[in-house]
């Protein structure tokens, strides 16, 4: 049992940096416990989903949709799945030569499902704010509204941190955005995206030299983060 697995580690690890823990402090796991194996095809694609590359993010669609397969009452596996359609459609990238109303599409029911079986989900929410700034680019309706409930669901989902700022910077809310970036490094400080959004506010900002830092950062923790050193070179040439 790998959640199962999971749990006893994280209780372990806490007992031997504090010694001892208040009873009740360990909530039990609640709801669906998946198919082991499932699970396991979501690990996977979380790491695909990591490389942001599109075979990855092609082979990460693939191993979500396996996990959905072997258990159709996997939440997790669903909103995962439409995540990946999230960043497909960010980047402009497909799989199988589908179209962007194809993707939006195929997310959405993702989503959806995901929602339906668990909507104390806090990715299934972080899957559907990003699907509606694609289905409502020119208002961003609903999009804010979504990515925060993901949030207060969540507070260390640091990927509903990430996809918050990007929502607030296209609404011109810099300030508000930088916020949600750092909270997003505070989780996982080896995030470059979140380096790079810092180093574009500051950019904007005229505040070149903080700038550099957070792109010359991004490129320290993801060498392979081809985006780090073209932001580095739009900086240059500033």
């Amino acid at each position: 049992d790998l959640l199962a697995l999971q749990d006893e580690i994280a209780l372990d690890v806490a007992r031997a940096v504090v010694g001892h823990l208040v009873p009740g402090t360990a909530a039990a796991r609640a709801g669906h416990a998946p198919n082991p194996a499932a699970h396991d095809q979501v690990l996977r694609g979380n790491y695909h989903l990591a490389q942001r590359n599109p075979r990855e993010l092609a082979r990460a669609v693939a191993t979500y949709a396996e996990a959905a397969r072997l258990d159709s009452s996997f939440a997790l596996a669903f909103a995962k799945l439409a995540h990946a359609h999230v960043l497909l459609l960010d980047w402009g990238w497909t799989y199988d030569s589908l179209a962007p109303a194809a993707l939006l599409e195929r997310g959405q029911e993702a989503a959806e499902r995901a929602i339906q079986l668990a909507p104390r989900l806090a990715d299934g929410w972080l899957a559907r704010g990003g699907l509606l700034a694609f289905e409502n680019s020119g208002t961003l309706a609903g999009v804010p509204e979504a990515l925060r409930r993901a949030v207060d669901l969540d507070s260390g989902n640091a990927e509903a941190h990430q996809e918050l700022g990007m929502s607030l910077r296209l609404l011109d809310q810099d300030s508000a955005a930088a916020v949600q970036f750092r909270d997003a490094l505070s989780i996982d400080p080896d995030r470059p995206m979140s380096l790079v959004h810092l180093g574009w506010i500051d950019m904007i900002a005229r505040r070149y030299a903080d700038a550099r830092r957070w792109l010359d950062s991004a490129a320290a923790v993801n060498p392979g983060f081809y985006q780090a050193y073209a932001e580095r070179a739009s900086l240059r040439l500033i």
